[in-house]
């Protein structure tokens, strides 16, 4: 009854979620039987493959057999698509110059918190302090960032230059920045976007 329409939405999304499958679908309530029959018969045919409890993936089919996408391309389109999330963490400050280490596992921020995949190995997922928004998100990454900072490893001689750097590369609006981190994050925070707006104003050489 739904098979056709579900693997439509697969062809546009990699990973989906249950509850993605009945929004996407229009799926009313007294089909929610119908519709899981339906998602278990296109497991069973190995169209599509459970990764972790209520979430699925697309099979590909190719000549060397079928293959499901990798454990990257699963979390990135899951947990950071349409700005649901956000890279944070040790590869995040490895991303923007503040520690030269390549760190083993990801870390990722992000809404679907709640949803835990299967087999994840490299893969560390994190609730953020807010929902997270295409509007906030990079706001919210920087100041994780800013949080997290001695807790993580740091080589960079002024990692506030860095962050300053950041500042000016997204554009960000410095006074949402401030009240962002005076309404969630500890006085800490808030002292160091500070420091690091001043060094934005006063240290041109920093973004030489």
């Amino acid at each position: 009854m739904f098979q056709d329409e579900i693997m439509v939405l697969f062809e546009k999304h990699t990973v989906l979620t249950n509850q993605e499958i009945r929004y996407n679908l229009r799926i009313n309530q007294n089909q929610y039987a119908i519709l899981n029959t339906e998602i278990k018969r296109l497991c069973d045919k190995d169209l599509i493959r459970r990764v972790g409890r209520g979430v699925y993936t697309i099979v590909w089919n190719t000549r060397w057999g079928k293959v499901v996408p990798t454990e990257v391309e699963i979390t990135n389109n899951f947990y950071m698509a349409n700005g649901e999330g956000y890279m944070s963490g040790p590869a995040y400050y490895n991303a923007i110059g503040i520690s030269t280490l390549i760190p083993n596992r990801k870390e990722i921020t992000t809404n679907k918190y709640n949803y835990v995949l299967d087999n994840l190995t490299n893969i560390d997922i994190v609730r953020p302090r807010k929902m997270i928004t295409n509007e906030n998100r990079l706001y919210l990454q920087l100041l994780d960032g800013i949080y997290y900072l001695s807790k993580n490893h740091c080589d960079a001689p002024e990692p506030l230059e860095m962050f300053a750097k950041q500042l000016k590369q997204l554009q960000l609006d410095e006074i949402t920045l401030i009240l962002m981190a005076k309404k969630l994050y500890p006085k800490f925070v808030l002292d160091m976007v500070l420091e690091m707006e001043e060094v934005f104003h006063n240290d041109e050489t920093a973004f030489a």
